[in-house]
C-alpha cells in the first residue's frame, strides 16, 4: 500500500513537472487540465456523461436484421475526441472511449460473443500506427472479460476513404475488399463487430454480411458514436 502512495505521488509529480514546460490542454475546451485529469477536463467529461445514452440502428445485411448500438451523438465534443484518437497518434483515448461505451452496453458485452474488430487494410496501417477498432476491442475485452479474436476480418485492398464518398456509392467501395481469414472459427459462433463511429453503416454492414456468410450464428454491432 505504501508502495503504491509513493508510486502515485511520484506520477504526480513527474505530471506536474511535466505541465511547467508542456502544460496538457483539454481536447475539448483547451483548458489546462489538472493534475489529476486525463485527455479532457471535469467539464467536458460531464458534458459527455450526459450525452451518453444507448441507442439503435438496425441494419439490413441480405434477409437478417444485424442490431447496431451505439452510446453517443456526434457532437463537436464527440467529433474532437474521435479524431484525435484516430488521426493524431493518441491511441490511449481508447481507453476513456471503451469506459464510456462499457458503462452502457455492460447488458450487451456478456456471454459467448467475440469481439472483433473493422480490419484496416496493411499500407494504412502502417501509417497510423494503430487500428483504433482493434485498440477498442481490446480494452472492452479487458473490461467485459469477453474474448477478443484479432484478425479474423481481413481487409485486402485499398479503398478510398469512406467518408468521401457519396451515400449509394460506400457499399459497392467495400463490396469484396473485405474477407475473413482462412482458418477463422466463425461457424456457430457470436460476434459483436466493435468500430468507432457508424455514419451510413455500410462498413459495419459488409462485416457483418462476411461473417454470416462464413457461418456465424449471430452478429451485432458496436460503436463509440453515430454521426447521422
Amino acid at each position: 500500500m505504501i508502495g503504491r502512495k509513493i508510486s502515485v505521488t511520484a506520477a504526480l509529480i513527474a505530471r506536474a513537472a511535466c505541465s511547467l514546460f508542456m502544460p496538457r490542454l483539454c481536447i475539448g475546451c483547451e483548458k489546462q487540465l489538472e493534475l489529476t485529469e486525463r485527455w479532457i477536463c471535469r467539464t467536458c467529461l460531464l458534458q459527455l456523461l450526459m450525452n451518453s445514452a444507448v441507442s439503435l440502428r438496425v441494419l439490413r445485411v441480405g434477409k437478417k436484421d444485424v442490431l447496431a448500438r451505439y452510446v453517443l451523438n456526434y457532437t463537436p465534443l464527440v467529433a474532437r475526441l474521435i479524431t484525435e484518437f484516430k488521426y493524431c497518434d493518441r491511441p490511449g483515448l481508447a481507453g476513456l472511449l471503451s469506459q464510456l461505451v462499457f458503462a452502457k452496453l455492460k447488458a450487451l458485452l456478456i456471454g459467448d460473443a467475440i469481439l472483433v474488430a473493422v480490419p484496416m487494410h496493411p499500407a494504412k496501417l502502417r501509417e497510423r500506427g494503430y487500428n483504433q477498432s482493434e485498440l477498442l476491442c481490446r480494452e472492452l475485452s479487458m473490461l467485459s472479460g469477453l474474448s477478443f479474436m484479432p484478425n479474423v476480418l481481413i481487409k485486402q485492398a485499398q479503398t478510398c476513404p469512406q467518408a468521401r464518398l457519396p451515400r449509394q456509392d460506400r457499399m459497392r467501395n467495400l463490396r469484396g475488399k473485405i474477407t475473413c481469414r482462412l482458418d477463422a472459427p466463425i461457424s456457430g459462433k457470436r460476434f459483436i463487430v466493435v468500430d468507432d463511429v457508424m455514419t451510413t453503416g455500410a462498413t459495419l454492414r459488409e462485416c457483418a454480411r462476411v461473417l454470416l456468410a462464413n457461418g456465424a450464428r449471430e452478429v451485432s454491432v458496436c460503436v463509440i458514436a453515430s454521426s447521422l
